[in-house]
């Protein structure tokens, strides 16, 4: 199972191996979503909205670069054909990321709706791939995760309202299993 992370995890999953890519430039990121077989991708870091008269929403890849969905529009779809299952954006203002990739063939997109602290972020994504590879459907571990936020509410109104997943309502159910299919 290969997964790309663009941040550090923590934590072990079973049968995971991690490339890190920390403050890669754009062509990094573009290499690497062209030249290899990647399972999850996994995106930590910050964000900004989209302007819908200037600019799309960006992601920070470092202090000098960042990329549009649009510019990863080639990536992606090659990521996807060559087996993506999963692409998770743990940064703020997550949905305006997709407003250019509604054409793409993508797999589920795991989003933050608005900006999100970084502790939120975190718990959830431990949460999520937890309850993910232990065997929950995504759709099931991403509300299972969500829910788990609760208990940081007092500190962070609304938390459990931040993630959301994007997917096509006629793809089957994605589990961790299917990662491991070829």
């Amino acid at each position: 199972l290969c997964v790309w992370f663009i941040a550090l995890l923590g934590f072990a999953l079973p049968d995971v191996s991690l490339t890190l890519l920390d403050a890669p430039s754009a062509q990094q990121v573009t290499d690497q979503l062209w030249d290899n077989p990647w399972d999850i991708l996994f995106f930590a870091g910050h964000s900004q909205q989209a302007d819908q008269k200037t600019q799309p929403g960006q992601i920070r890849l470092n202090a000098h670069d960042a990329l549009s969905l649009e510019e990863l529009r080639y990536g992606l779809r090659k990521a996807t054909e060559r087996g993506l299952k999963l692409a998770i954006f743990n940064t703020c203002e997550g949905l305006s990321l997709l407003q250019n990739l509604t054409d793409l063939p993508t797999p589920p997109l795991v989003v933050m709706r608005h900006p999100v602290p970084d502790q939120v972020a975190q718990v959830f994504l431990k949460n999520l791939l937890i309850a993910f590879s232990e065997g929950l459907p995504l759709h099931q571990a991403v509300r299972e995760a969500r829910e788990k936020l609760q208990g940081l509410e007092s500190q962070f109104p609304f938390a459990t309202w931040l993630p959301v997943i994007c997917q096509s309502p006629a793809s089957q159910p994605l589990s961790w299993q299917d990662l491991y299919v070829e």
